[in-house]
């Protein structure tokens, strides 16, 4: 019996300007985002969030290896924008 079975989580940082993106147009964005880690991605609502904090807390559920490869493709996506690409992978 390993520890590396029992689901994780971490909190990530994105920054407000940036949550959309992660998100998608209705959502689509972070299924994909979900679909390929294998974790479970879940944002700070707007009703849970603090409006002086320029960064919304994301959390990610999952294996270990799904928490790293979510977070890498959520650095992926906002790079990819801040590149002047769409965002979309």
């Amino acid at each position: 019996y390993n520890m590396q079975g029992l689901p994780q989580s971490r909190k990530v940082d994105v920054p407000n300007n940036k949550v959309g993106l992660v998100i998608g147009k209705g959502g689509e964005t972070i299924k994909y985002l979900q679909q390929q880690s294998g974790a479970k991605i879940q944002v700070t609502r707007d009703s849970d969030h603090d409006p002086n904090v320029q960064s919304r807390q994301v959390e990610l559920m999952g294996t270990p290896e799904q928490i790293n490869r979510a977070e890498q493709l959520i650095n992926d996506v906002m790079a990819e924008a801040a590149a002047g690409g769409s965002g979309a992978l």
